[in-house]
């Protein structure tokens, strides 16, 4: 490929840099020339692009958030004390709207500001948490079983406030298909929720057919309605790169362009039955499984922008997942799922700043 000048295409911030300079963990010794790249090189076509239809084609999408910078929306007509942070906080005094719902919000009578600060803390604790009963058949409460409507299903939020106009939200595990418990008994009747084994989403990338991944999408989606599904945990999206990762057989390839094709065609199907949706994870580097919690990747940014993030990029992008969710493990030794760089100034102020704003 021969580029006349050097051409910027996108502008961004740096964000994630590891501690340590990437080039240093590897040496300089280390590199792998193969006996035959000489004659290779001399016999390869060169294609040659124009710099001017490459100059800033996407421009500039630099996080606009500071870090660190925050908003604590406060009522108005109550008097209680916000806790020092040492976040850059600032306090926004809104008039709540007591005896309002959700459905206000959505007509248009009262702006969602005015609906949150009339919740308590503990309430808007069961919007975040969800609910901590246990699932029918279980003597307690199991992570990935915790759901009352849908036996089986991984957990619900609670249904404490469906007075105010918030419905129980269920989803359920299983990118090669819904987890349910096949047969249960509800209030005394046989339930039966026998969903549909699809391949798993190895096989499914190595088809390369977006369309009929789109069509599985579909499928899949129908089910959720048909029962009582929200949300979708998956699929899985994650870079096989080791063979030796415990959930390998959840995502699609070692590819990340594959990785995001095929992600955006299943979750593009899903979507396309109104009032479900998909949960794009692990986000992101989830490369193990065993300690994963524990484990800490050291990356480069150039090899996470363009190998470990750029699938979840083009989801994003592309089919706007409804959900995503974070990785227990840490990257350059922060965790994901409190990293403000990741969850803040990546996924929302580059990847949503156009599409999801």
């Amino acid at each position: 490929m021969n580029l006349t000048s050097k051409v910027t295409t996108e502008q961004l911030s740096s964000e994630m840099a590891p501690a340590v300079d990437p080039t240093e963990l590897h040496g300089s010794n280390n590199t792998f020339v193969p006996d035959n790249q000489a004659e290779e090189l001399v016999n390869a076509p060169v294609i040659q692009l124009n710099a001017s239809s490459l100059e800033n084609v996407l421009g500039n999408n630099a996080s606009t958030f500071d870090t660190n910078d925050v908003t604590t929306i406060v009522n108005s007509n109550s008097s209680i004390d916000i806790p020092k942070t040492d976040l850059n906080e600032t306090l926004k005094s809104v008039s709540g709207v007591y005896g309002s719902t959700l459905k206000d919000v959505y007509d248009g009578k009262i702006s969602m500001d005015q609906f949150i600060v009339t919740l308590t803390p503990k309430q808007l604790s069961y919007i975040v948490n969800g609910s901590l009963e246990p699932s029918n058949g279980s003597s307690s409460p199991i992570v990935g079983n915790s759901s009352q409507e849908v036996p089986g299903a991984a957990g619900q939020t609670t249904g404490t406030l469906t007075n105010r106009g918030i419905n129980i939200s269920v989803n359920s595990d299983g990118p090669a298909g819904l987890r349910l418990t096949p047969v249960s008994t509800v209030n005394g009747q046989k339930r039966y929720q026998y969903a549909t084994a699809w391949p798993i989403g190895t096989l499914l990338a190595q088809t390369f057919d977006p369309e009929m991944i789109n069509e599985v999408g579909t499928a899949v989606g129908k089910e959720m309605k048909e029962f009582g599904v929200d949300t979708w945990l998956a699929p899985g999206m994650n870079i096989q790169r080791d063979p030796l990762n415990g959930r390998n057989f959840e995502y699609y390839s070692e590819d990340p362009l594959v990785t995001g094709v095929s992600a955006t065609a299943m979750t593009r199907g899903v979507q396309s039955n109104p009032g479900v949706g998909t949960t794009v994870k692990h986000f992101f580097a989830n490369s193990q499984e065993t300690k994963r919690g524990t484990m800490d990747d050291e990356i480069g940014e150039q090899a996470m922008r363009e190998i470990y993030l750029k699938g979840f990029e083009t989801v994003v992008k592309d089919a706007q997942p409804q959900y995503i969710m974070s990785s227990y493990n840490q990257v350059n030794g922060q965790y994901n799922a409190a990293n403000y760089d990741l969850l803040t100034n990546i996924l929302r102020g580059e990847w949503a700043s156009k599409e999801l704003s």
